[in-house]
């Protein structure tokens, strides 16, 4: 995965605190107390001890895009220490062990490759019974997982995947949870009914309607993100009877597209085409709202 490295090792490499003060605004970006990510290769001779396996290839590099992707990719490089600083515990004879932990929610989502639309938080989320806590890098929750719902990813206790697509539906917005149930479901990893008959098995009942309502809207055609985010738009506007539509190969298909859509204009018809940004303002589909009332009224 990326490359983690702790306090004690950076100090190891021959850098004192103030030095590790300095690489966190160049190639060093602190996870949590006592971690770091190393993100690229920099300009800074004095960090090559901290980026030198980056360069021969020996883990990989910190991809950062400029936008909210980056949170994400950050939070998930923060799954990934926790769960390495948990084995390294659990490994180590002259370590006390951790306490017994279940990655969950988004934490669980992104170990199951599940995509985060867009970013909700920056903690780690874990289960251990009978504590729930919030902490500056981690959210610990404390209810009970039925073995059942438990499965091992890398060696690490995670929610399983329609556990996981539970808790986030419980826990988060339905444009977040819908985009997971869109992508298992496309991706055949699980079914509607097996999400349902898992529901049903959870001893928590708060807000079974708002996940029975994130199941009810999925759908295995959308082939984005985006398409979930908007038919949860749609759904949340009142605007009825929108089918994904269903894509080919790239190229052929948006030059069938650009003549469909000509096509449609030509006989009168308005097409609407809808921005990342657009998918969360409201002016958007007040105005799709609009121009189907206003098509009804004529129709009649």
């Amino acid at each position: 995965m990326y490359k983690r490295v702790s306090t004690e090792e950076i100090v190891r490499l021959g850098f004192n605190h103030s030095d590790i003060r300095r690489a966190r605004s160049c190639c060093l970006r602190r996870l949590s107390r006592g971690t770091y990510l190393v993100r690229h290769v920099c300009d800074q001779d004095f960090h090559r001890p901290l980026w030198a396996s980056i360069d021969e290839k020996v883990h990989q590099v910190f991809i950062e895009h400029g936008d909210m992707r980056d949170q994400v990719e950050e939070l998930n490089a923060s799954v990934m220490a926790h769960y390495a600083q948990r084995s390294d515990r659990l490994t180590d004879a002259g370590k006390s062990n951790p306490p017994p932990e279940v990655f969950s929610h988004i934490s669980a989502a992104l170990m199951h490759s599940l995509p985060v639309a867009y970013p909700v938080t920056h903690q780690v989320e874990v289960v251990r019974p009978g504590i729930n806590r919030r902490f500056k890098s981690i959210h610990v929750r404390g209810s009970r997982i039925p073995r059942s719902h438990r499965t091992t990813i890398g060696g690490a206790e995670v929610t399983t995947l329609e556990r996981t697509l539970i808790d986030v539906a419980r826990s988060y917005n339905l444009d977040i949870s819908v985009a997971m149930l869109d992508d298992a479901l496309r991706r055949g990893l699980t079914s509607k009914t097996k999400t349902f008959e898992t529901l049903a098995q959870c001893l928590e009942k708060r807000n079974v309607s708002k996940v029975r309502s994130a199941i009810d809207l999925s759908d295995p055609r959308r082939e984005s993100p985006a398409e979930s985010i908007a038919a949860v738009r749609f759904f949340q506007h009142g605007i009825t009877g929108m089918e994904p539509q269903i894509t080919g190969v790239p190229r052929e298909e948006l030059e069938r597209e650009r003549h469909r859509e000509q096509w449609l204009r030509d006989r009168g018809w308005r097409v609407v085409r809808i921005s990342w940004k657009e998918l969360f303002q409201e002016a958007k589909f007040e105005e799709i709202r609009r121009a189907i009332r206003a098509a009804q009224k004529i129709q009649a």
